[in-house]
C-alpha cells in the first residue's frame, strides 16, 4: 500500500492510500458535523471557525481534503466534537 499526499493551494493536505488498483481513503465529514451544529452553509462554517475563507470553503465543500492537525483541533474545539466525528474511513472496493 502506498500513501500519496498533495499540498493544496490553501496549505491543507489531501492524502490517499492506494493498494493495487483500488484506493482507500479517509474522508472528512466536516459538512455534516457543521450542519448538525446549525452551520449549514460554508459561509457560517467560515465565520464560526475563523479559518481563512479559502481554507474554510475547501474543507467544508470537499470531503477528500485531508484535515491538518491544527484545522482538526479547531473544528473539535468550536463544535465540541471528537476527531473521530470528523473523519470517515472508506475501505477499498473489492
Amino acid at each position: 500500500m502506498s500513501l500519496f499526499t498533495e499540498v493544496l493551494s490553501n496549505g491543507s493536505l489531501r492524502a490517499i492510500a492506494v493498494s493495487g488498483l483500488y484506493g482507500m481513503a479517509i474522508r472528512n465529514k466536516v459538512k455534516a458535523v457543521a450542519a448538525s451544529k446549525g452551520d449549514n452553509t460554508n459561509y457560517k462554517f467560515w465565520k464560526r471557525t475563523g479559518f481563512s475563507q479559502p481554507t474554510a470553503y475547501r474543507v467544508y465543500r470537499d470531503p477528500t481534503v485531508y484535515l491538518s492537525e491544527s484545522v482538526l483541533d479547531t473544528i473539535c474545539k468550536v463544535y465540541g466534537v471528537q476527531p473521530g466525528d470528523c473523519l470517515e474511513y472508506v475501505p477499498d472496493e473489492e
